[in-house]
């Protein structure tokens, strides 16, 4: 499914832009997630993070990236946040707050229907949703995982999670970088960039469409196929979807090719593909926009296996 804010890193389910201001639509906000100078950290790696009523908050679906799974519950309305039987971190790309940006809204931020809970049921904790359909949570609750260190004088915020890998030191964070120029129509020249990688619990497909050497971001609209084929030859998955300017979302560090890149992401989850023999599969993806087509793929390991 579609990425509206990235990251990530990450991988969550996403709702479109146009259909949650629709179903937001006479919702009265609590109040406003904000750029805080505080960073957060876990097991020195970063993670975005903004502040809300003097406390420091983090979106729970980037938590997939820190070793953390999250059970979505759909008869209970609920999501429980358990770790993972992995150890390794494939952390958010990050930025620290630039001084303009500090105390300034982020987004608004709305009352979630959705109950979080710690573990299996174990704690249930407060959550609130933007409009885009993310949940967001006090970093402090993760204590629950392991121990946390409040904001120190130079804003460093420390969770430390056990079991899970650690960094030698902080991983280090530069300013969030002004949007960088972009337009909407695509011509035969434009090159794509494109990742795909495998998560916990989803395959993501990241693309950005450029000028190349300009290193302009294109945002067409377009569509993708995307096929998950096992070793022996046989689809177990995919989709397909389309996409409009409004799905894309700032990916800082494209490949380091372009920074602050206009980017676009999708996301299978495991439980929806057909058991892949040894865990292994090819991800094959065709991009249409405009009269560009590009097509790619990659080998992955690590799925759900017979």
């Amino acid at each position: 499914m579609r990425g509206k804010k990235l990251f990530a890193v990450l991988a969550g389910i996403i709702i479109t832009l146009s259909s949650a201001v629709s179903a937001y639509a006479g919702e009265v906000s609590v109040g406003s997630l904000k750029y805080s100078d505080t960073n957060v950290y876990i097991n020195n790696y970063p993670i975005p993070s903004y502040e809300f009523e003097g406390e420091t908050y983090i979106c729970l679906e980037h938590l997939e990236g820190y070793g953390f799974n999250l059970i979505w519950d759909e008869d209970n309305n609920s999501k429980c946040i358990v770790r993972g039987n992995g150890n390794y971190i494939t952390s958010v790309p990050t930025f620290k707050s630039r001084e303009d940006q500090v105390g300034q809204e982020y987004k608004k931020l709305y009352k979630c229907s959705v109950k979080a809970y710690l573990g299996n049921y174990e704690k249930e904790i407060q959550c609130y949703k933007i409009i885009e359909g993310y949940l967001f949570i006090k970093a402090s609750e993760l204590a629950y995982f392991g121990k946390v260190e409040e904001a120190t004088q130079d804003g460093t915020y420390k969770i430390w999670i056990d079991g899970l890998e650690t960094r030698d030191s902080l991983y280090p964070l530069r300013p969030d970088p002004y949007p960088v120029e972009y337009r909407k129509n695509i011509i035969p020249s434009d090159i794509a960039s494109w990742n795909i990688s495998n998560g916990n619990s989803y395959i993501t497909t990241v693309i950005s469409f450029n000028e190349g050497q300009n290193k302009i971001t294109v945002v067409p609209s377009g569509s993708i196929e995307i096929s998950v084929i096992d070793i022996n030859g046989n689809v177990i998955g995919g989709k397909t979807e389309h996409f409009s300017i409004d799905d894309y979302s700032i990916y800082p560090y494209f490949y380091n090719y372009v920074d602050n890149a206009r980017a676009i992401s999708f996301g299978i989850e495991h439980s929806s593909l057909k058991p892949a023999p040894y865990g292994k599969a090819v991800v094959k993806c065709k991009v249409n926009a405009g009269d560009n087509v590009y097509e790619f793929e990659r080998n992955i390991e690590g799925l759900p296996s017979a």
